[in-house]
């Protein structure tokens, strides 16, 4: 169990709460039974628990549910879902990715078979690389192998026509690996994305729009004419799995908070996302999460402009689907016109607070959006005192983030920890060294 939040300098913070040896049946029961004891050991609250951030195993949902939490099933799971539901189980595909694991065992189990490759490498001044062999439960890694596929295909192609009994792959089906990888590279730039530790719930909304933008540009690329079925099938998984997450209230309110995306990429009509903004205002009063009145001013900002050309690719460009959602206008820091004087400071105190969130809402919306790459958390901390009502929200649905990559590099640390050399650590010795090393 890891928790995610964020401290008064915007700054993100992360724990590993508890490493349990789970000795009864993985029931939905017993795991919200076990969630309970978590909380109630380091003396938790539940109304200090915005979201629960889950795998979609039913027996996990189930638990989450059960405990009585709001949960969001983790979106790189779900984009991996989306991939298998199309592209890896057609039965061209499967029998194209069959001959590469062919490949990638000859030269793996053949010490003999990859030094001669290797040679051939040297020969031709191609690339060094060994072959990437793919694990079904390990994401991308599909795609890694294709991607070294096509990098090493002259040499692979060289060495089969010396070597008669080891089969490849045709022209033909060369060619559809081709167009399969650059149908699977936006979710490659996905994972990898938001697998850091920098990634945000808000990235959600805007990737699955960006998703959507790109495969609508794929069915009419030529270069895709010939898999247009298959691109569709793409297409009709990702709309299906991925579009009940465009009208999530917490999702639509994390995306809103962040001074990149806003109301830019919200599929929610604008007042009902101001009306959860009050509500959520309302709830956080109830828990004496109180909300405050501005103090202070926004900072003087630095400008810039970006006037970047859009060029028509040979394949559609994953990067700039971003842009074509929506037109950016771009700043650094805060709006150089946005200032709160002494006698509106007074009068937003003179008000209610349903009434000082609603303009916190108006102000924040006249601000400009930030640039991509800038840091949402940042912005907040120099320029968000003039808006404390918003901020106190933006604070509470920018901290979690938008996939379980940090437990399953808890996974990964554990089994590590926990090897043939020390297979007979104790639960709780694995446990603590977890938590250290973490």
């Amino acid at each position: 169990m890891t928790a995610h939040w964020l401290n008064n300098e915007f700054s993100q913070q992360r724990a590993v709460f508890r490493v349990m040896h789970f000795l009864e049946s993985h029931t939905g029961k017993n795991i919200s039974e076990y969630l309970h004891k978590g909380l109630l050991s380091f003396e938790i609250p539940h109304t200090k628990i915005l979201i629960v951030l889950q795998d979609n195993a039913a027996n996990t949902v189930t638990g989450v549910r059960n405990s009585g939490f709001k949960s969001i099933p983790c979106f790189i799971h779900k984009i991996q879902l989306c991939i298998h539901d199309s592209i890896l189980s057609q039965q061209s595909v499967k029998e194209i990715l069959v001959c590469c694991r062919r490949l990638a065992t000859h030269f793996h189990h053949s010490p003999t078979a990859a030094a001669k490759l290797e040679a051939i490498q040297e020969q031709l001044g191609t690339n060094k690389h060994r072959l990437i062999q793919d694990v079904t439960t390990r994401w991308n890694s599909s795609y890694n192998m294709i991607e070294r596929m096509l990098d090493q295909r002259v040499p692979l192609a060289t060495y089969t026509a010396d070597h008669a009994t080891q089969s490849t792959l045709n022209s033909f089906q060369w060619g559809l690996l081709d167009k399969i990888f650059h149908n699977l590279e936006p979710f490659k730039t996905l994972t990898v994305n938001l697998s850091k530790r920098g990634a945000f719930l808000s990235d959600v909304i805007p990737s699955i729009m960006a998703l959507k933008v790109f495969f609508n540009q794929a069915l009419v690329c030529e270069a895709f004419l010939s898999i247009n079925n298959l691109v569709e099938q793409l297409k009709e998984s990702v709309d299906k799995r991925l579009s009940i997450f465009l009208h999530d209230k917490y999702l639509c309110l994390s995306t809103f908070c962040d001074p990149r995306y806003k109301l830019m990429y919200q599929k929610e009509d604008e007042n009902v996302t101001k009306n959860w903004l009050n509500e959520q205002m309302q709830e956080m009063q109830q828990h004496n999460l109180e909300l405050e009145s501005s103090d202070s001013d926004c900072e003087e900002p630095t400008v810039s402009d970006t006037n970047e050309v859009f060029v028509k690719p040979a394949y559609p460009k994953f990067n700039e689907c971003f842009r074509l959602v929506s037109k950016l206008t771009t700043i650094n820091e805060c709006d150089s016109d946005f200032s709160i004087t002494k006698d509106s400071k007074r009068f937003k105190r003179s008000l209610s607070n349903v009434q000082m969130i609603s303009m916190d809402i108006e102000e924040y919306l006249k601000l400009p959006l930030v640039m991509e790459k800038e840091s949402p958390l940042l912005w907040w901390k120099n320029c968000g005192n003039s808006l404390k009502n918003l901020k106190k929200i933006a604070k509470r649905f920018l901290s979690a983030p938008p996939s379980s990559v940090e437990s399953e590099r808890l996974f990964s640390t554990g089994g590590s920890i926990y090897e043939l050399c020390r297979n007979r650590l104790s639960p709780e010795s694995v446990r603590k060294i977890n938590v250290y090393t973490l």
